[in-house]
């Protein structure tokens, strides 16, 4: 598959011509262009606004890596671009949208709405709604969709979501507290302070199932509560 570079004049309407002569690189090595025969250029002209070059011909390899490092070019004269690789990022990033799609048109229900929350959506109570903007982000954005959809804690990331609605979870004096036991500055820390206490994880879920509210509270026994140092 052919490889293919553009050099583009920064005002083709008005460039006569542009040439580049040999120069020492911002390391201080000098830096010539050499032709099919070997022999070193006194200069390159540009002719045209647009320039493409083919990666698979040797001499067009070397007029890259010499343009590419030039004062002109760092001067703004003209931009050099990889447009394979433009390319190339452009259909990956369609491929993940459509991956990212046909996982979010599978979901169901119940991982809509627990999306929405990791996501930060607006609170909703039609599910058609709710559905079509998770798919939106899939689409528009299907490395952060990917990203929640396969965090590895985005199970407890949920819960943590629900018990800082029911206040389980309270921010007092810029820390994160479970009744009075400071979990952390952050919710990640709270995510770090579950997994040291998955008894208490455990007990939490089973009590945010039942229809009562619960209230936090650092006296819960038989189960063991590490508390992070201050």
């Amino acid at each position: 598959m052919p490889h293919f570079v553009t050099i583009t004049a920064k005002k083709p309407k008005k460039m006569g011509f542009l040439s580049f002569s040999s120069y020492n690189n911002r390391k201080g090595i000098r830096q010539e262009l050499v032709d099919n025969n070997g022999l070193v250029m006194r200069e390159f002209t540009m002719e045209r606004p647009v320039l493409t070059l083919n990666l698979d011909n040797d001499f067009h390899v070397r007029l890259y890596e010499f343009i590419k490092d030039h004062p002109l070019t760092h001067q703004g004269l003209v931009k050099v671009e990889d447009q394979t690789e433009k390319e190339m990022l452009v259909a990956e990033q369609a491929i993940n949208s459509a991956d990212a799609v046909i996982i979010a048109a599978k979901m169901n229900t119940k991982e809509y709405r627990d999306f929405a929350k990791l996501a930060g959506f607006g609170q909703t109570s039609n599910d058609e709604v709710l559905k079509s903007k998770v798919i939106k982000m899939a689409y528009d954005n299907p490395t952060k969709f990917l990203g929640i959809y396969h965090d590895d804690d985005k199970e407890m990331r949920t819960f943590l979501h629900d018990a800082i609605s029911s206040k389980i979870f309270q921010f007092s004096n810029g820390t994160w507290k479970y009744g009075n036991i400071n979990v952390g500055l952050t919710k990640d820390s709270i995510i770090v302070w579950l997994k040291d206490n998955i008894d208490v994880y455990a007990l939490l879920k089973n009590e945010m199932r039942k229809p009562k509210k619960i209230k936090a509270t650092n006296k819960m026994k038989p189960v063991k509560i590490k508390e992070i140092d201050d």
